[in-house]
């Protein structure tokens, strides 16, 4: 990773990644909702009326389209392209895309149960359909159009579901035990169809469970250090493993390399020499892996890694950033991360 590009966006900023390497950045502007194309030859893309000021965004990039799902002031979801999927009310709406056909998934917490719909590429959306009692979904989609999806069950368990391109969804299943008090669910699939789940647990560790291509998850394993209170884990996954990032109880970020196979690292240092920080976001990509965090005052700063280590922090702004400054990793090397800034 040689170099990090900071944008300052409007409200709730998102990031993905083309399969060509570029960075797509969509994020709330009024009622609107605003599609940019970051890096190198930045330029807008559209714009989207969301109808009043949306409660949470998503996006995600196929190899033929993108994607744009969010929640309404009334709670609805709605799909770009397609429409309203549901009337709501719901919550926390995730979405990712992916396939040789640009499938697409889109999932939901609405009266206790995930509710999830899927489109094929040129397809319309699925009739919505519940994938089992819970809440605060993930989902991802894999290199040939797997469905993964993943939520905190009634019991604070893990639980899990997938569905094969054109097939139907499993039936959701634990991945943990029951009473785990699972929270701060993140998944992630690398190019090559490894998957990567992280959560903290009830007893404040974060852990994460892994699944290769075609297969089945594996038991979790604890990342972060014992009796070290962790939480709000990010998981980025890339070529050999996968990168989890979290910020303890006295505010320090702290990162670790899973590969996805054998006994994560250590955790790293990251945050010492920047003071209090939270809310870090990881990016894994050929040229290495990058970490974004805010501190306390409401600056970003980004460090990255590459064959030689982490290099030193740098600060791309602030203070003043207001939310959790999500990053991408774009080609040749760089990184994308945005932040709304109070101005915005």
């Amino acid at each position: 990773m040689s170099r990090v590009v900071g944008v300052a966006a409007g409200r709730l900023p998102r990031l993905a990644v083309t399969p060509g390497g570029d960075v797509v950045g969509a994020w709330c502007e009024g009622p609107e909702i605003v599609l940019r194309r970051l890096g190198d030859d930045p330029r807008e893309l559209g714009r989207v009326d969301a109808g009043g000021p949306p409660l949470d965004l998503a996006i995600a990039l196929a190899p033929s389209r993108a994607v744009v799902a969010w929640t309404g002031p009334a709670g609805e979801v709605v799909a770009l392209p397609g429409g309203r999927l549901s009337a709501g009310p719901a919550t926390l709406c995730a979405v990712a895309a992916g396939g040789p056909h640009g499938a697409a998934v889109v999932a939901w917490g609405a009266g206790g149960d995930v509710v999830a719909a899927v489109s094929g590429g040129p397809d319309p959306w699925s009739v919505p359909e519940p994938l089992g009692a819970g809440f605060a979904p993930q989902v991802a989609m894999g290199p040939g159009g797997t469905a993964l999806a993943a939520w905190s069950g009634p019991a604070g368990e893990v639980r899990v579901a997938e569905r094969p391109p054109g097939g139907a969804w499993t039936a959701g299943r634990p991945l943990s035990a029951g009473w785990e008090g699972a929270s701060g669910l993140r998944l992630a699939v690398s190019a090559d169809g490894w998957a990567a789940l992280a959560w903290t647990a009830a007893d404040a560790t974060v852990r994460v469970a892994r699944r290769p291509p075609g297969g089945g998850w594996a038991a979790p394993v604890a990342v972060s250090a014992p009796g070290e209170p962790a939480y709000a884990p990010r998981v980025a996954a890339g070529p050999g493993g996968a990168l989890v990032a979290w910020h303890r109880a006295d505010m320090a970020v702290r990162g670790a390399w899973t590969p996805w196979s054998g006994a994560p690292a250590p955790p790293s240092e990251l945050s010492d020499a920047t003071g209090p920080s939270v809310y870090p976001a990881p990016a894994v990509g050929a040229g290495g892996s990058v970490v974004a965090w805010r501190t306390h005052d409401g600056a970003v700063v980004a460090r990255v890694a590459g064959a030689g280590g982490w290099r030193a922090p740098e600060r791309l702004a602030g203070p003043g950033a207001t939310s959790e400054p999500p990053v991408a990793a774009a080609g040749a090397g760089a990184a994308v991360v945005a932040w709304e800034a109070a101005a915005a």
